[in-house]
């Protein structure tokens, strides 16, 4: 009896022999034997791989390079690839090499060698990226224009500093008003000039005071002169005028007052006389100013302490006043704030908005303090390896000495981690994963909360709540999970954090599920796992467009797909190989409306081993001469010519042709170039991978059927099928790899390709009588093939 059986789609992909007999799961009835050089999409149909376009050899072919993405923003002219060697990196932008001002490559200095740049941790803010890695000071690569870049290592100070007037920092002045002396008169407005009391009104009488010399009076609160020396009689003193005096008149006594400077740092004695006598004091008054950035609102590292002389708290004369003064704020501060130390500690006392600040006995606020330098990583053995960003705070992990600890910079300020006593919800934090094992932070990712992967657990820190703001005194780190993470960093689809588990066999996700009210995540390699069992992945990337897909090294050269769309539950695998050659690292970065994938590929040319930097040619197409399905290829488009050169890559190589969306014979590259039978306008030349793209259904199961129960085991003939297909071109069909039968899907059209098809394709295929009832397909060339259903005809036997 025939049957008609089908297959709606292929988004199981690629299933492990293991599964083979799991006729009960959904997967099976939609997964494949065999994905190979064939790409899952989110719809669940297959199709074909493009190739991967030649776009020049690595800086140096003895080394593996590691390729990072630089992204500004998503737009496709604010990204590029880095191509890290050995202390040296290059950068790719739009599929090309920047060059200098001299119009060679340009090669910029690194502090890494190639294999820390393998596995140093990476993070991006804007033109700035950070980098860490255990055997160096946290740096930072900084991009001001696509052909400058720079690496600098982070001191992690406040980037905005305290400003400073003539090379002094903040005074401390204490006012008094000059004892007993009704009327004092200026001998000239400038220059040395003398100042003499006219009359006194107060007894006993006390004039100019012997430690007025070196202090600063204001006359008409408009003038100021330094005190140079005092008379024997207190009735004249000499002094020089800071610049011009407003006149020369007699001023009454309140016009005069007279100022003790301090310098930063300075505990010179003064004495002052309040109401017709002279006091001298002996408590220590000081003082630290901060600076707050008007541009950004960092506040800078305070200053050192401004001290003086004067009264008690408890025993302070009315109208006593301490005024700090120093620069005005200008166009860079937008107003200071001021500490005053109350029992060894320094509180906040007020703003002081244009360089002035008056202390009339104001009480510290000692939960408000300054903050202090801190530099967590300035000591060998005290670098991270691992870095992110994480509630606008920049996250450091795993040193050395501390390989579970985490440090998080100023809310705000990533290169500031300075902290106050006691210490404030915006200041840097540090603290450890605590558990029965010191497991190493192996990743940091922030989905909502910052999910912290160590090598033998998978933890959310949050601030005590799911999403709630992370505070030094407000940190809880809850394990949810104890699969442990691998070396390599976390990548992130939507909301959904994906790891590799320790030791590299599996790939395993985690998120927010609100059903459980936590985190939560499953074996997405399970029912593949046949194709990392035994492997190791050793590079990465993710690309959203156009089909959400994972892209893994393996680290035997192979090269693995991962179609991945949570909401959907799908979870697709397929296995890539290239020609003469083996994938060793990728990375993706947005290209015109899709993600590009780039990829260092190691080649046999001619029997000598070569390293290409490639990147994987656009998929979508509008017209059949768009087709590109041939590895490290090069492309023509203009007017008709009919040789190609500047294959020089391939040397000696065959390769395979489309032209003007026709498949020629292959040739084999000779000085760099090829010929062609005749002119063509647009050319792919390549290496040709068709051979090895298959895709292969599952053993067929039809269920219980009605009087032989499961089909399982009993002999079967595929005699036909129905092949749903969109965009393609001409394919093998048949029972098995030997069995194959050519299907052209459109006519040929003389002096013209045949067009791409959309629609269904009903094909005989010679019957074979076996127990499987399987079905291969296959491109019949460098084509086009997308299958998006499957509707094969069954006789079952015995």
């Amino acid at each position: 009896m025939t049957q008609r059986m089908f297959i709606p789609s292929f988004a199981g992909g690629e299933l492990s022999p293991a599964m083979y007999g799991r006729v009960d799961l959904s997967k099976y009835a939609i997964g494949l034997r065999r994905c190979r050089n064939f790409l899952v999409h989110r719809t669940g149909g297959v199709s074909n791989r493009a190739g991967f376009r030649f776009l020049g050899t690595v800086a140096d072919e003895d080394v593996v390079p590691t390729l990072v993405p630089f992204r500004f923003n998503t737009s496709a002219d604010q990204v590029a690839i880095l191509e890290f060697g050995d202390y040296t990196m290059r950068i790719w932008y739009q599929g090309a090499l920047i060059t200098d001002d001299s119009d060679d490559v340009l090669v910029v200095a690194t502090p890494y060698a190639a294999a820390e740049a393998a596995v140093m941790g990476r993070v991006q803010s804007g033109d700035v990226m950070y980098l860490a890695h255990p055997s160096h000071p946290p740096q930072k690569l900084s991009r001001t224009a696509w052909d400058e870049w720079s690496f600098d290592e982070l001191d992690f100070v406040p980037k905005f500093e305290l400003p400073t007037a003539g090379g002094t920092s903040w005074r401390l002045t204490k006012v008094r008003q000059p004892n007993g002396v009704s009327f004092m008169r200026p001998s000239a407005k400038g220059g040395v000039i003398t100042m003499t009391t006219l009359t006194s009104n107060l007894t006993p009488f006390a004039g100019w005071q012997t430690d007025d010399v070196g202090r600063i009076v204001k006359y008409m609160d408009s003038g100021e002169i330094f005190v140079t020396a005092v008379s024997s009689d207190r009735i004249t003193a000499t002094g020089t005028v800071l610049g011009v005096l407003p006149s020369t008149e007699v001023a009454f006594y309140e016009q005069w007052s007279v100022w003790a400077y301090q310098l930063s740092g300075s505990t010179t004695a003064w004495s002052a006389a309040l109401s017709g006598s002279t006091h001298t004091y002996t408590e220590t008054i000081t003082y630290k100013i901060t600076a707050i950035s008007e541009e950004t609102g960092e506040e800078s590292l305070p200053s050192d302490p401004v001290s003086i002389l004067g009264p008690t708290a408890d025993d302070w004369p009315v109208g006593t006043k301490m005024i700090l003064t120093g620069p005005a704020s200008g166009d860079t501060v937008a107003y200071y704030r001021v500490y005053k130390e109350q029992n060894g500690m320094y509180g906040y006392v007020g703003l002081a908005a244009e360089g002035e600040f008056t202390d009339d006995n104001k009480t510290p606020d000692i939960s408000d303090g300054p903050p202090d330098a801190r530099n967590p990583f300035a000591d060998e053995g005290d670098y991270p390896a691992l870095v992110t960003i994480h509630q606008q705070r920049l996250c450091f992990a795993a040193t050395t000495n501390t390989p579970n600890g985490v440090w998080m910079s100023r809310t705000g300020f990533f290169e500031n981690f300075s902290v106050a006593t006691p210490t404030k919800d915006d200041d840097a934090i540090t603290f450890a994963i605590g558990s029965g094992e010191i497991n190493a932070v192996r990743g940091l990712v922030s989905v909502n909360d910052l999910i912290i992967l160590t090598a033998g657990s998978e933890n959310v820190c949050t601030g005590g709540g799911t999403g709630s703001a992370l505070t030094p005194t407000s940190i809880t780190v809850k394990p949810q999970s104890y699969w442990g993470g691998g070396d390599l960093q976390p990548l992130v689809s939507g909301n959904r954090a994906l790891f590799i588990q320790e030791m590299g066999s599996a790939v395993r996700d985690l998120g927010y599920e609100y059903s459980v009210d936590g985190f939560k995540g499953a074996d997405l390699s399970v029912m593949a796992r046949h194709l990392l069992d035994g492997h190791s992945v050793v590079s990465w990337a993710y690309a959203q467009v156009p089909d959400s897909t994972f892209w893994l090294v393996r680290s035997d050269g192979a090269l693995l797909s991962l179609t991945y769309f949570n909401e959907q539950e799908l979870q697709a695998w397929a296995l890539h190989t290239t020609p003469n050659g083996s994938f060793e690292r990728v990375a993706v970065i947005e290209g015109e409306g899709r993600h590009d994938l780039y990829a260092v590929v190691r080649r046999t040319v001619d029997g000598v081993e070569r390293r290409f930097i490639e990147r994987l040619a656009r998929r979508r197409l509008d017209t059949i001469s768009d087709a590109a399905f041939l590895d490290s290829h090069l492309t023509y488009s203009g007017s008709a010519i009919s040789s190609i050169s500047g294959l020089d890559h391939l040397e000696g190589e065959t390769v395979g042709i489309m032209a003007d969306g026709t498949v020629l014979d292959d040739a084999v590259v000779s000085g760099g170039a090829i010929s062609l039978p005749r002119g063509f306008s647009q050319v792919v030349v390549g290496l040709r991978y068709d051979a090895d793209s298959v895709i292969e259904t599952l053993d067929i199961d039809l269920g219980a059927v009605q009087g032989l129960g499961s089909v399982q085991g009993r002999k079967k003939s595929l005699t036909g099928a129905t092949i749903r297909l969109e965009q393609s071109r001409e394919f093998y069909a048949g029972p098995d790899d030997t069995h194959l039968t050519l299907t052209k899907v459109t006519p040929s059209v003389y002096d013209a390709p045949p067009d791409l098809f959309t629609g269904d394709v009903s094909l005989m295929i010679s019957p074979t009588w076996n127990k499987t009832g399987r079905i291969v397909l296959k491109p019949a060339g460098p084509v086009p093939l997308t299958v998006l259903a499957i509707a094969p005809d069954i006789t079952i036997g015995g």
